[in-house]
């Protein structure tokens, strides 16, 4: 009675329950679940009491026969993906537990296996959800940082602009103005303009912007602040770099500093697939398509090979 009862149990849980010989390995008692988490028949075992590692993944099936073989006096548990017939995978927890008779000799292993996928695809989120945080944790860092360096940048730049101005008007007052040195000055102004537009750009790639709303922005100012940034290494690794803007104003709905993240990035692999060209060339540009801005970034390197 005592049996049929707990037959009648073992038919309805969702776990494999198991049970072997500990010499012969012969399977004494196996449940119908095993149908449902190998996808294959319980006959199989009945013959060939291995048949189930044939189930197993290819890269875990050492791990199974490494629990086969070694001596089970203490309970013991992995874990390993099932590929079923129709390709499908699985992971599952095969938990074992040694059975001794009176003398405390081995006899039997008895052991459940559960259906643990849902459990890892939880796991792999939280994992990736923990990678994520980390991440924004580390260009929070950055951003907070590259923010409090284009700030102290920002101020001794306002003092040489406003200088070079002053400068500029009282050369240009003079009866005999110095071309040469109103020249020199026009290029302290450029290049002031220059480190203004890399710090703007800086402040703009650093914000952290996951919550905020999409807004209008120019579409010219993005790939300004995004030049600004990219040029400097165009120039050191001696490279053509060319911007292409439309004639009339363009708006799209953005995240401005996501925006330029990607181009900039765009822009870096683009580069890098110019290696070893003669002449480098890289293209950010915009174009209007209808209603619709296409930004679009070209370079003339050999492109990745067909294999």
């Amino acid at each position: 009675r005592n049996e049929a009862r707990f037959h009648e149990f073992s038919e309805h849980v969702d776990a494999v329950l198991w049970m072997v010989d500990a010499t012969t390995q012969k399977v004494l008692y196996i449940n119908s679940a095993y149908e449902r988490v190998y996808g294959r028949p319980l006959g199989e075992l009945i013959r060939k009491p291995y048949a189930f590692v044939e189930a197993v993944h290819p890269d875990d099936q050492y791990l199974v026969w490494e629990q086969i073989r070694k001596p089970r006096r203490e309970p013991s548990a992995i874990e390993y993906r099932v590929v079923r017939p129709d390709g499908s995978i699985v992971w599952v927890k095969d938990s074992s537990y040694p059975v001794n008779d009176e003398s405390g000799a081995l006899r039997q292993l008895v052991g459940i296996v559960e259906d643990i996928t849902a459990l890892k695809h939880t796991e792999g989120k939280l994992e990736a959800t923990r990678a994520q945080v980390i991440s924004k944790a580390k260009f929070a860092a950055i951003g907070e940082m590259a923010s409090g360096i284009a700030h102290e940048i920002n101020n001794p730049l306002a003092v040489i602009s406003g200088l070079t101005r002053q400068l500029k008007e009282e050369e240009t007052k003079k009866r005999r103005a110095s071309p040469l040195t109103i020249e020199h000055l026009a290029t302290i102004e450029k290049m002031v303009g220059r480190i203004s537009s890399i710090t703007k750009g800086l402040r703009t790639f650093s914000r952290q912007t996951d919550w905020d709303p999409l807004a209008p922005a120019a579409v010219a100012s993005i790939a300004s602040e995004t030049a600004a940034l990219f040029r400097p290494r165009a120039d050191k690794e001696e490279a053509v770099f060319t911007m292409k803007l439309p004639p009339e104003p363009l708006h799209v709905n953005c995240r401005s500093s996501e925006l330029i993240q990607v181009l900039l990035n765009l822009l870096n692999n683009a580069l890098d697939a110019t290696e070893g060209q003669a002449e480098r060339i890289v293209t950010l540009g915009v174009e209007r398509e209808g209603e619709k801005a296409r930004i679009y970034v070209r370079d003339n390197g050999g492109g990745a090979s067909v294999r």
